[in-house]
């Protein structure tokens, strides 16, 4: 995934602990959530 968690299909998105190196830490996996939620806002519109 990118640095908005969007994977190499459009309109898929990675969060959390799916991702590969990410920590495996609930705050990180809230931020992880709230940038995807930011980009399918816009991704949407």
């Amino acid at each position: 995934v990118d640095l908005k968690m969007r994977t190499s299909l459009p309109g898929l998105y990675a969060a959390g602990d799916v991702r590969i190196d990410a920590a495996k830490q609930v705050v990180c996996a809230a931020g992880d959530g709230a940038t995807a939620a930011v980009d399918i806002i816009e991704f949407l519109g």
